[in-house]
């Protein structure tokens, strides 16, 4: 019933309630083992990220940073679609940027001429109150097998 779900969510005993879990990354066997044991009959499919404004990102070098559950995901992400990036900014997550960060940022990527980047959420809560000249990454969750995910959640809707 939990959508979107991840660690700490939901105990893993409740995975005997469901019929479906997606898994965000690459396949686990020994994962999905765990899993199977709990429920024998349990679909299990996979999930990535997918960076849909790459071509325009990679025309610049920036410093990368995120207030995000996980940021090195994100970095990750960024670098495997080849986004020059000359420093990164972890923050905690749903982190309430202060006026002493932004500038700290504006200056590290002044003196290496970078510009800014970030997630689509920091950059439309950090816009409302400081009004930055900064990229956003546009991302997009996408599902492995995905129209037979389709089909077996239309069985049960």
């Amino acid at each position: 019933l939990t959508i979107p779900s991840g660690p700490l969510r939901e105990s893993l005993n409740n995975i005997k309630n469901c019929q479906i879990v997606i898994v965000n990354g690459e396949k686990n066997n020994k994962f999905e083992k765990k899993l199977k044991k709990i429920n024998k009959n349990l679909q299990i499919f996979y999930s990535y990220y997918k960076l849909k404004n790459s071509k325009k990102l990679k025309k610049k070098k920036y410093i990368a940073f995120a207030g995000i559950g996980n940021p090195q995901n994100f970095f990750k992400l960024l670098k495997k679609n080849k986004i020059f990036l000359t420093k990164t900014f972890s923050f905690p997550d749903h982190y309430n940027y202060k006026k002493i960060d932004i500038e700290l940022l504006k200056q590290k990527a002044k003196e290496s001429r970078s510009d800014l980047l970030t997630t689509q959420k920091d950059y439309l809560r950090l816009n409302k109150f400081y009004k930055l000249k900064l990229d956003f990454s546009d991302i997009e969750l996408r599902l492995n097998k995905e129209n037979l995910f389709l089909t077996i959640l239309k069985r049960y809707i």
